[in-house]
């Protein structure tokens, strides 16, 4: 629920809509579902550019990679 309050606190990411429903019982596993499906969003909304993704979510670039090889999401990788 802190993530929830920093999303809210956050302006650029104040507008994106939690919405957190999972079948998973244990605590870690629905934070591991609420982490992938953030990502996922934010990676969406900055149409795939994963440095304007690592921005949004205040995440170093290293981190970003990390969890989307973790949760098998694809970004678009930044021009060097």
């Amino acid at each position: 629920y802190d993530i929830c309050r920093q999303l809210k606190t956050d302006e650029q990411l104040r507008e994106i809509p939690v919405i957190f429903l999972s079948a998973l019982h244990e605590a870690f596993d629905k934070v591991k579902a609420f982490e992938k499906h953030l990502i996922a969003h934010a990676l969406a909304q900055n149409a795939g550019r994963q440095a304007n993704t690592c921005a949004m979510l205040k995440i170093p670039p290293k981190t970003l990679y990390r969890k989307m090889r973790k949760y098998g999401l694809k970004g678009e990788k930044d021009e060097a």
